[in-house]
């Protein structure tokens, strides 16, 4: 059995590599001149991301998984409200610091143009966008290593050389699958792309569309794109059968804690320092620039009074937008939890029965969002009567393009929660005459009703700041389309101030999000 498992983990991990190479490959073969040069620039992006955010990420992973760092449970909080911040949000505040074209000087240092700018400040701004999910994929290979196995190990080997040894099969696995996260999700957006004008192959398919409105011609046009996707899904699909087969899913327990002794300190300022950096940085750039007042022409003061104040009037203003973006995020949380539901229950039996879910999961991942909203265009755009009505007087659309966005991580939720199910508690069960359903409603669903709250207050938290999956299909504006378009020039005190209020928002998601967690970890019982 453990022979199989390590044969698959290779297996997947060779087919994501061999697709990984094949995907950017087909995409250049197909492209014309423009296209491909379009391909450099999100392959640049794409790479040096990567490069910035996994060492940090990995870094803060294993201090906050495996080590008494200080602050912890602060520092997680901190982490839950970036992982889902939207990227407008996010690129608001480094663009405060660091200033954007030559008309605005950073928030801190008055220099006659942009401390950095293009493609420099997106590579920036994705890698500390990224930096929290890859601290997460990898905490969660940390927590997979077997109990029994590391503390055998450690009898006869150091700490250190157990993690650069012996436990390398287990959390390799999911470094690699957090600097593919990277890379699929840096090539999928096009918000900061967009405001800082650096043209990739992602937007090359929004303006294809905004250009031609026909959805046929501009698939057809960009066909090599959408068979480099196949392949991007089929790596995605490989790196998660890896992670199933290296502990996702199976294990879950308390990993072991290791006391960092007389180096607390000094890695406690480390851990932190990159969290002030991600976290603080733009923060304060957006506190400052919320409470500016201007006297005079050239002479600017600042204020914590204008800041409350600039809260609360963004929070009144945008309350329209704010309305509408959470309609649409319920409703599309609702549609990922409709999906993700049976697709995790069927693949907590493992085997074949895990696949649905993984290529369920894989294709919505790899897919850019431009290309979801052709999809849904072409898909629902009938003249028939009830799709006119369903598309024009309801939710449906956006809620489905929000939906398929935060499909994956709603599996990737539920599928470990619902197999760390005991299965004796269900023999016992089948033994007293309990049927399938019984099964459903009397233990699967009640045991691990925190986890569905807590996956579909997530997916809600990622519907709400989306703006790359449903700008193609969004009939109302929503705060993300109205901030994104402010942004292009520049963050005054009013962008400044409906930033906070977001950040602020999703402050409250992560406690909340945090509160069930623990709530579901209090009850769960260890496989």
């Amino acid at each position: 059995m453990h022979n199989r498992r390590i044969s698959i983990q290779n297996l997947g991990l060779a087919l994501c590599l061999a697709c990984l190479i094949l995907a950017p490959a087909v995409t250049w073969v197909g492209s014309d001149t423009s296209a491909r040069r379009m391909l450099l620039s999100t392959f640049e992006l794409c790479g040096w991301t990567t490069v910035i955010s996994l060492p940090a990420g990995v870094l803060l992973a294993v201090l906050l998984t495996r080590t008494n760092m200080r602050g912890k449970r602060i520092a997680w909080l901190l982490l839950l409200t970036l992982l889902f911040l939207p990227l407008h949000a996010t690129a608001a505040g480094w663009i405060a610091v660091l200033g954007k074209l030559l008309s605005q000087a950073p928030a801190f240092f008055q220099t006659a143009q942009p401390l950095v700018d293009g493609m420099n400040a997106v590579i920036w701004i994705h890698s500390m966008a990224a930096i929290p999910w890859v601290a997460l994929i990898v905490s969660l290979g940390l927590a997979a290593i077997p109990q029994e196995v590391e503390e055998a190990a450690i009898l006869d080997i150091s700490p250190t050389r157990f993690f650069l040894g012996v436990g390398l099969r287990y959390y390799v696995p999911f470094i690699l699958a957090a600097g593919l996260f990277v890379i699929v999700t840096t090539a999928g957006e096009m918000t900061v792309t967009n405001l800082y004008v650096v043209p990739t192959y992602t937007e090359k398919l929004y303006n294809d569309f905004t250009l031609t409105r026909d959805v046929a011609s501009a698939a057809i046009q960009n066909l090599p794109g959408i068979c480099g996707s196949v392949f991007l899904a089929a790596a995605v699909g490989g790196s998660m059968a890896s992670l199933s087969s290296s502990g996702f899913g199976q294990r879950f327990q308390q990993p072991r804690v290791y006391v960092l002794g007389r180096w607390q300190a000094a890695f406690t300022s480390l851990g932190w320092s990159v969290l002030l950096l991600v976290f603080g940085v733009p923060l304060i750039s957006l506190i400052w620039k919320a409470g500016l007042m201007k006297q005079v022409i050239g002479s600017e003061y600042w204020s914590p009074l204008a800041l409350v104040q600039m809260f609360f009037v963004m929070a009144y203003r945008f309350r329209v937008e704010f309305r509408v973006s959470a309609h649409y995020a319920f409703w599309g949380s609702v549609a990922a939890l409709l999906v993700a539901l049976p697709l995790a229950i069927l693949a907590r039996a493992g085997g074949l029965r895990r696949w649905p879910a993984i290529v369920t999961a894989a294709i919505c991942w790899a897919i850019p969002g431009p290309l979801v909203g052709l999809f849904l265009i072409g898909m629902l755009n009938w003249r028939v009567a009830p799709l006119v009505f369903l598309t024009d007087k309801t939710p449906l659309v956006p809620a489905l393009a929000l939906g398929i966005k935060a499909l994956p991580i709603t599996i990737l939720i539920l599928w470990p929660a619902f197999a760390s199910i005991p299965r004796q508690s269900l023999e016992a069960a089948q033994l007293d005459g309990a049927g399938r359903l019984a099964l459903l409603w009397r233990i699967l669903l009640p045991q691990r009703a925190g986890a569905i709250a807590a996956a579909g207050v997530i997916a809600f938290a990622i519907g709400l700041g989306d703006l790359a999956w449903s700008i193609l299909v969004l009939r109302t504006d929503t705060v993300q389309r109205r901030v994104f378009g402010l942004i292009h020039s520049g963050v005054d005190e009013q962008v400044a101030g409906v930033s906070l209020v977001t950040l602020g928002l999703y402050l409250v998601l992560a406690i909340g999000i945090r509160t069930l967690f623990i709530r579901w970890t209090s009850t769960r019982k260890t496989t």
